[in-house]
């Protein structure tokens, strides 16, 4: 995992050197932005009928710092790295003898999928308004898998559990992010920045396996609140 994360790491500060550098060859208009943001999210898992029936969408999260240069005719260029919690949450009907259970012999469980990622966009953002702006974005996605964790709810038959899943699953994801947002600013060069963002997996992240071929991806849409300071060129 380590040799990944340096990777990663590299990936970041080369891209982020980038947008420093476009900030002064883009001129005395071009401006560069960094902040933090997070907020809740509402994940699901998608791709086969087993998903549809028997998952659906719970409660996750992301929070993060993000990057931005803002060049000319309102179009921008944006990322952010970002831990994410994806996943979902699924049901299951456990058998238990008479004499075990208070529930009856048939007994609902739920459990919570829970997926966690650091998570890099490259987002074209496009925006209106002067003071304060509207703005939406796309761009590619891609992940790294820390872990994958289900845990299961305590019921008047069951204890409750955990149990890791993470080798089942691929360690890199890859799909769309596209969201709708504003900025307000607060002061000369801090904003408050509000968008809502989708986020949806294009390939399987489910391993190959001679006992499970169920495809699997994932999808998240976040709330995201942040602060954000700009930095012109000079100051």
């Amino acid at each position: 995992m380590l040799p990944a994360i340096f990777e990663i790491m590299k990936t970041s500060h080369l891209l982020i050197s980038l947008l420093l550098y476009s900030t002064i060859t883009f001129g005395q208009n071009s401006k560069f932005a960094l902040g933090i943001e997070g907020g809740p999210s509402m994940v699901n898992l998608y791709g086969n009928e087993l998903l549809k029936s028997c998952y659906q969408p719970t409660v996750g999260f992301t929070t993060g710092i993000f990057a931005q240069i803002n060049l000319k005719n309102h179009l921008s260029l944006r990322t952010n790295i970002s831990y994410e919690r994806k996943g979902s949450e699924y049901n299951s009907e456990v058998y238990f003898e008479p004499q075990t259970s208070p529930e009856g012999n048939i007994v609902r469980l739920i459990g919570h999928l829970k997926f966690n990622y650091l998570t890099m966009p490259i987002l074209i953002q496009l925006s209106i308004g002067k003071k304060v702006n509207y703005f939406a974005n796309v761009g590619p996605y891609w992940g790294y898998l820390f872990s994958v964790v289900s845990v299961w709810e305590e019921s008047k038959s069951f204890s409750g559990g955990k149990e890791t899943h993470t080798n089942s699953f691929k360690r890199f994801d890859l799909g769309i992010s596209s969201g709708l947002g504003v900025s307000v600013p607060i002061k000369e060069h801090l904003l408050i920045v509000i968008e809502l963002r989708n986020n949806i997996g294009l390939f399987d992240v489910r391993k190959p396996s001679a006992y499970v071929t169920l495809i699997t991806k994932t999808i998240s849409t976040n709330l995201l609140v942040g602060l954000s300071y700009k930095l012109s060129k000079g100051n």
